[in-house]
């Protein structure tokens, strides 16, 4: 049974982190959509926002989030990854955070598969204290 339990949840790993994009790049440039929006408030507030609720709903033993923030650029990154074997990991999705004045901040959500659309009204509500995970 013990054995059962972790051939299954080797393979789903494995099965998880061989579909989805090896890189940033390949999430960012072959994405299955993106969802724009902005946000009348200053862009380090959103990308704590989106990168504390990110961690509460979604940071497992197999989901791992990526926050970057550039201060000097005025931008930042929030990056839904699954940890994969051996270091490899897949990007499912990302949140870039960027500047456009001191009081109005432009996000995208770029996601790989079509079943993660959700995410980026999920992500928009969060920016405005919804504190649910959908």
């Amino acid at each position: 049974m013990i054995l059962s339990r972790l051939f299954v949840g080797l393979f789903s790993g494995l099965l998880l982190t061989s579909c989805a994009a090896s890189t940033i790049a390949d999430l960012k440039n072959k994405p299955s959509g993106v969802y724009e929006f902005t946000v009348n408030e200053n862009y380090q507030r959103v990308y704590e926002k989106i990168s504390e609720q990110g961690r509460r709903c979604w940071e497992t033993m197999t989901i791992a989030l990526d926050t970057d923030l550039y201060s000097e650029l005025g931008e930042a990154k929030v990056t839904w990854r699954v940890k994969g074997i051996a270091s490899a990991s897949s990007y499912y999705a990302m949140a870039e955070i960027n500047k456009i004045s001191s009081i109005l901040t432009k996000v995208k959500v770029y996601y790989y598969f079509s079943t993660w659309g959700n995410l980026g009204h999920v992500v928009e509500k969060w920016t405005n204290d919804y504190k649910e995970c959908s």
